[in-house]
């Protein structure tokens, strides 16, 4: 039977007895097995991200590593671990990284360090909420901290501030390790970074003192090993290396007599017991087992955690004896039976596996809902026959948390295995719940052969074990040494090595260890003699502090006593004819919650005075060391008992945007075009112009210079722009609010679809005439065009666009646009350490495109030397152009002047409250900002007609400036035509032929010559003013109307009107261009 060996000896009859664990016995058979797996794509541990400070809902983007090293130093099988790790932010923004990773459920970090500004700065032990605090507020002011936290057994997150663009930043982290070891070996791990792309550099050093004659092998890596005096060295070097499983060192060591290692640190003394027992136990009466299987698939369980347990499960069902009977229960808030008590060799294991497949993803954890459906299968199986098997992370949520209550529900009933799956188990609540009903505890990492593990599992369970076991040192005389003790286990099978950590209270030295324990349920003890050991284990004070502060975190489960309470009642006084107060009694809530806390300060100052993290510490980075003095951080040496040395400081080579490299496919004369500022993030989507025009979701945009978002017709919401060129939206205020629904929007009512076609078809009509001077969006740019993207400065969400685009005609912009995608996430501006406020430009319109610079795109796209223009309508515009009234406008959000020589002026104040003064003389556009010392300018001379149509389109230029554009003329008494003449085409042997001038626009003037309209060429109206006696009253822009007035004002100058007392500042002229096309000019 499992666990039990037969042995035959020349004469004498065959035996029956127990056996070694048998998993240890074929050991050889899991290097075949990890060799037939070769092929599978490993589990890694840790990932590093990257994201702009306090943007949770923007995406995060993984970071490349340009140099990994991880140097180990093992002594008396204690491994300090150092990895030193250069990671590369390749973005031109500044981010906060994000590295989140795992290390072994049993590790201790002990070093966190970074590279500020060059300079080496290590970290201090801060209180958790202490820490987060200081970092917050250093990140708000843009300085550079770094905070490790704890975030569940062998589970960090570290955040990192700030990743400078196009930089390397360089940490190194440091963990100590007890490694056991299981008969004669014993195995180091070490988990490696996740990254997609190859390590720049890859190297590994690891040193095992006092180990030359050790066997040392590598299933994972390719190793080198030399023997260096009494130490055995192991490296391995690669570059442009691809990471896969974790390192992994498996090392024999044959020697069985007991290390003892002392340390001493001021007036404390440490000591360290590492011996195998002797475990003699005889062959007992066979009796078949009933096992239950709690498979945890609460939504804490991805899909990889799922799959492994599954495969746990049919490793059980076939390691486990054939007549065993076994149960498999999958809870989450509830559990529920998915086999029910079988013997093992009658369980269909395939069916098995698919029902598990149907179970998992949803759900908080309730150990008390499960282990309550497996002591019910248990009820009528003896407490020694009966196995309750746990397969999870630990991590309770719902229900009964408090260890002390769960022990009860166990006691007496079964032995409770645990075993954590994956990162960040709990193991707390997996081995005090072991250690409770004399069970045993242990995890597996997703890298792990599952089934191997699943395998040795089984056979230690099958093996010789004692329980409960406890340890006393004694000195020569024989009297208990008074000594803080810790097992690290309560329970050793067969083959397994008792590890033992105290602080020395006093007495003599110990010469022996004295264990207790239950072994077949009979007592067992055993002395092991000990020898003087080394006293230079500097790990030591931090080994036990560990082992000190997980003992005082699970005395938090313990039963709390309520004392008898009882005084006097209230009574009255003579003196103050007042009743006095009566006792009041503290509950039992009020009394654990003073003893948690009286805990929670004790395990903080421990992580301070050995430097532990903790769930109630963490470790942080500052700046400087005046700002470690100026938040009363106390901050670390670096220095461990195994030092790894690392410079003091390292060069740094900023980068600069003017570094970037220039793409090669660019003319040198190209224009250079700044792309606007996204201040939503834009998560694409399907697009239905239809179901849009109803506007019967939700959606944002800019409309006349502010953000809006709205619902149906409803606006929401609004916020200025930052000073974006104004814009007009329609809507059908009538329409029906879409309800939520599928992908296909089948929600939508049918009046809100009827609605929006008959919208949708109006639009149709006209949009195509609109493509050209006022910017409509052409169909491409509907279909996601980088063009559309860029100038309308977001996208709509929901089941319609509100009012959408910037200096675009947003009626076919706006509602024709619906976006099937998820909810809207401002990206920008929403947090005060967002890198965008670093670049003040950010907040100047005249930096960006605007509506007049793309008209003049147009323009010039067909442009000719020359077209004709009649003496009627050079006549006429010249009339109308005499004939626009000096004053002041007001037309959509601006105040214009014009003044009787045609120069043009603004003042305005932008959506982020800068003050902006624009000017026109006839040849250059000016845009001040008096406040930044900042002139943007621009020529404009011929092209002054994009200008007009951009911001006031009554505005008449000179007519021989639109004869340099298109072919002007008469159309009626008060009309001008203009057409444009597009390019010839090839023909055939004749040569090339000329296509015939296609209409573009007709203006329209009253008998005063003031512009009245613009149309299109099907003569749909774009443009339409209202005149009074004084000037314009009203008017609409592709059917939106405008707040449009006017006041007459005998203005002398625009240009000076408008600046006012400002002085020039720094000029930019526009467009940019190339430093090659500059080079040229100066040539």
């Amino acid at each position: 039977h499992a666990g039990e060996q037969g042995v035959a000896e020349p004469g004498r009859p065959p035996s029956r007895g127990p056996a070694p664990r048998l998993s240890h016995l074929v050991s050889w058979a899991a290097a075949a097995r990890k060799r037939d797996e070769h092929a599978v794509k490993p589990l890694r541990n840790g990932t590093l991200y990257a994201r702009e400070p306090n943007s949770p809902h923007v995406p995060e983007s993984r970071l490349p590593i340009t140099k990994l090293a991880v140097d180990v130093v093992v002594e008396d099988q204690v491994a300090r671990v150092a990895i030193d790790q250069s990671f590369h932010n390749p973005s031109t923004m500044m981010m906060e990284g994000m590295y989140r990773f795992a290390i072994p459920p049993d590790a201790s970090l002990q070093r966190l360090a970074m590279y500020v500004n060059g300079q080496l700065m290590e970290s201090g032990v801060v209180e958790r909420m202490q820490g987060r605090r200081i970092y917050e507020d250093i990140v708000y002011r843009r300085l550079d901290p770094a905070l490790l936290e704890w975030a569940g057994t062998g589970r960090l997150a570290l955040r990192v501030y700030p990743l400078p663009p196009r930089e390397d930043k360089r940490l190194l982290l440091a963990y100590t390790q007890s490694l056991p070891k299981l008969y004669d070996d014993w195995t180091l791990s070490v988990p490696l970074p996740e990254v997609d792309l190859p390590v720049g550099e890859l190297g590994f050093d690891v040193r095992v003192r006092g180990c030359a004659n050790c066997e040392v092998t590598s299933p994972s890596h390719k190793i080198d090993v030399q023997r260096t005096g009494e130490d055995a060295v192991v490296s391995y070097r690669a570059k442009g290396a691809t990471l896969g499983d974790s390192l992994v060192l498996r090392v024999r060591d044959p020697r069985r007599q007991a290390t003892v290692a002392t340390h001493t640190q001021g007036d404390e003394r440490f000591v360290l017991v590492r011996a195998r027992p002797e475990l003699r136990a005889a062959a007992r009466t066979y009796r078949p087992r009933t096992w239950v299987i709690l498979d945890d698939v609460s939504a804490s369980r991805g899909t990889l955690e799922l799959r492994a347990q599954a495969d746990l499960i049919d490793g059980f069902m076939r390691e486990l004896d054939e007549k065993d009977r076994v149960a498999v229960v999958a809870f989450d808030v509830e559990a529920r039976t998915v086999l029910a008590p079988t013997r093992v060799e009658d369980v269909d294991r395939r069916a098995l596996r698919t029902q598990l497949a149907t179970e998992g993803g949803i759900g908080a954890t309730s150990f008390a809902a499960a282990l309550a459906a497996a002591t019910r299968l248990l009820a009528n199986v003896a407490p020694e026959d009966a196995m309750i098997v746990y397969l999870g992370d630990g991590v309770i949520t719902t229900g009964k948390r408090n260890l002390d209550a769960l022990r009860a529900e166990l006691a007496g009933k079964a032995h409770f295995i645990g075993v954590g799956v994956g990162d960040g188990p709990d193991t707390q609540t997996l081995e005090a719940l072991a250690a409770a009903t004399g069970g045993y505890a242990t995890t597996i990492d997703l890298a792990d052969d599952v089934g191997w593990r699943a395998f040795d599992l089984i056979a230690a369970l099958h093996t010789a074990r004692v329980t409960n076991v406890s340890a006393r040192l004694v000195d020569a005389s024989h009297l208990e040494v008074p000594a803080t003790v810790y097992v690290k286990t309560p329970q050793l099978a067969d083959g397994e090595e008792l590890e033992l950590v105290a602080k020395l209270a006093g007495g003599k030295p110990p010469v022996a260890v004295i264990l207790h324990g239950m072994l077949d349920g009979q007592a067992w003890d055993q002395r092991v003699e000990l020898a003087s050991g080394s006293g230079t284990a500097g790990y030591l004070p931090r080994l036990w502090a560990q082992r000190h502060i997980a003992a005082r975190l699970l005395a938090k489960h313990e039963t709390i006593s309520v004392p008898p309470c009882s005084g006097p009642s209230a009574v009255i006084t003579a003196s103050t004819r007042r009743p006095t107060a009566p006792v009041t009694c503290p509950t039992e809530g009020e009394l654990r919650e003073k003893r948690d806390e009286a805990i929670r300060k004790e395990v903080v100052a421990l992580g301070k005075q050995y430097f532990v993290l903790s769930r109630h510490t963490s470790l942080l980075v500052l700046e400087d060391d005046a700002m470690y003095a100026k938040y009363n951080v106390t901050k670390g040496a670096g220095e461990t008992w195994a030092p790894y040395k690392v410079p003091a400081k390292i060069p740094v080579v900023p980068w600069s945007a003017s570094s970037a490299p220039i793409p090669s496919n660019v003319a040198d004369d190209a224009e250079l075009v700044r792309s606007p500022l996204r201040v939503f993030y834009d998560h694409g989507g399907s697009f239905d112009g239809d179901l849009a025009s109803a506007e019967t979701g939700l959606g944002w945009g800019a409309e006349r210079g502010r953000w809006r978002i709205e619902r149906g017709g409803e606006t929401l919401a609004t916020r200025d722009s930052l000073g974006l060129g104004p814009t007009s939206g329609t809507r059908l205020p009538q329409a029906p609010l879409a309800e939520p629904g599928g992908q296909g929007g089948e929600a939508v009512e049918s009046e809100a679809k009827r609605a929006a076609t008959e919208l949708a078809k109006e639009q149709r009509q006209d949009r195509d005439g609109e493509a050209g001077l006022l910017g409509a969006i052409t169909t491409a740019q509907l279909n996601g065009g980088d063009d559309f993207q860029a100038a309308a400065q977001g996208s709509g969400f929901g089941r319609s666009g509100a009012v959408f685009a910037s200096g675009k005609r947003a009626r076919w912009a706006g509602g024709g646009l619906r976006a099937q995608g998820g909810l809207i996430y401002p990206q920008r501006f929403t947090y005060p350490s967002d890198t965008a406020y670093d670049d003040l430009t950010a907040f100047v319109p005249a930096l960006f495109h605007d509506a007049s610079d793309r008209l003049r795109a147009e323009l010039a796209a067909g442009a000719r030397a020359a077209h004709p223009i009649d003496d009627t309508s050079r006549a006429l515009l010249a009339a109308a152009r005499a004939a626009l009234p000096a004053g002041i406008y007001r037309w959509n959000d601006r105040e214009i002047a014009i003044d009787a020589a045609r120069r043009l002026g603004w003042r305005f104040t932008t959506g982020a409250d800068l003050g902006e003064t624009a000017s026109f003389d006839g040849k250059t556009w000016t845009r001040r900002y008096a406040e930044l010392g900042l002139d943007i300018t621009r020529t404009v001379t011929e092209d002054d007609i994009a200008l007009a149509l951009a911001y006031i389109p009554l505005w008449i230029a000179e007519p021989a400036h639109y004869a340099r554009w298109f072919e002007v003329r008469a159309a009626g008494p008060r009309e001008v035509a203009l057409w444009r003449a597009p390019a010839s085409i090839a023909g055939g042997g004749a040569g090339r032929v000329a296509r015939r001038p296609e209409l573009a626009y007709v203006l329209a003037f009253d008998d005063n010559h003031h512009l009245v309209a613009i149309r299109d060429a099907s003569g749909s109206a774009l443009v339409e003013v209202t005149w009074g006696a004084a000037g314009p009253t009203a008017a609409r822009v592709g059917g939106v109307e405008l707040d449009v007035g006017f006041t007459a004002q005998p203005i002398a100058d625009a240009t000076a009107w408008a600046h006012g007392d400002s002085k020039p500042g720094i000029v930019v002229e526009l467009p940019g261009r190339l430093p090659a096309y500059w080079a040229a000019r100066l040539a």
